[in-house]
């Protein structure tokens, strides 16, 4: 079983601003995150680095209070994956990865598929990795396109875990991907529990005011019905509960630079229960019926 928390803070909203008080004020989100005891998901491009800067000032912090960490890897070639691993092991003076989530500038994962499945140069140094202590595991990142070549890397078991975007409001996979996810009871990490920030009543109005035929607007309105007949207490809650419905998928990622939002986070993952399958089922159909006119 990997090592996390059925909640993750997201760090990709940190590090975006150069002003001392907003950098002190995210510091303390993070150290509020540390706290919790709860998972970290980052990467070295949010916010050009940025995140990875306030995370370290945390760390100094309280460095025996280290999270434990999914970091993105680049694995476009080999020599660009160790790099990145013992960067990133270096800018946050951490000793351990414990989640690298495979990603690659190209969207496109033909490439990585192949060479795990031929024991070539990446999936070498990825088992060097490991046995050096330096990374715990190595997951799979997934796009819908990506559908042909995950459902490859499934069949071979590759990975112990596949990482995409997941929640009420979308479902980054072919509907053939994620009946093959769901009967192997393959390990699921969720990316993007509020879809983005679109499962939010204020955000839609925003979105419904600039243009009523927006996506996002059809979605939140096929969701809405479902929200209300739960007793969940928010938007995060909802989607919590929806994904505690599916015993495989063990973290769901949220992420937000305000304490405020952190500890509203906190909360629905304290009090999210799995959903009712009914009701369940009823995102299920929607998400398959999304998938198929795609």
């Amino acid at each position: 079983m990997l090592p996390l928390t059925p909640f993750t803070f997201g760090c990709m909203s940190l590090g975006n601003s150069d002003d001392i008080a907003d950098i002190r004020a995210q510091i303390k989100v993070v150290r509020a995150a540390m706290d919790a005891g709860v998972s970290f998901h980052a990467s070295r491009e949010y916010a050009g680095g940025g995140a990875f800067t306030i995370m370290r000032h945390a760390f100094e912090e309280e460095p025996a209070r280290l999270p434990k960490l999914i970091l993105k890897i680049r694995c476009d070639n080999a020599l660009l994956l160790k790099f990145d691993v013992e960067d990133a092991r270096r800018r946050l003076n951490i000793g351990r990865i414990d989640i690298a989530q495979l990603v690659r500038a190209r969207h496109d994962r033909r490439p990585v598929v192949d060479d795990f499945l031929q024991g070539g140069e990446m999936w070498q140094a990825c088992e060097k990795l490991r046995a050096e202590g330096k990374v715990g595991a190595f997951v799979m990142e997934i796009f819908e396109s990506f559908s042909p070549d995950a459902i490859r890397a499934v069949q071979a078991g590759l990975f112990p875990a596949y990482i995409f975007y997941f929640s009420p409001g979308e479902r980054q996979t072919s509907n053939d991907l994620f009946d093959m996810l769901m009967e192997r009871k393959e390990p699921i990490l969720s990316l993007r529990t509020l879809c983005g920030g679109i499962l939010d009543p204020s955000r839609i109005a925003q979105i419904r005011e600039k243009n009523s035929e927006d996506g996002a607007v059809a979605r939140f309105e096929a969701l809405h019905p479902i929200y209300e007949k739960t007793s969940a207490k928010s938007w995060a809650e909802f989607s919590m509960s929806f994904l505690r419905a599916f015993p495989n998928v063990l973290t769901t990622i949220a992420g937000t630079s305000s304490e405020k939002h952190l500890h509203e986070l906190l909360e629905a993952d304290r009090t999210a229960k799995p959903m009712a399958a009914p009701l369940a089922d009823e995102i299920k159909t929607l998400h398959r019926k999304w998938a198929a006119a795609k």
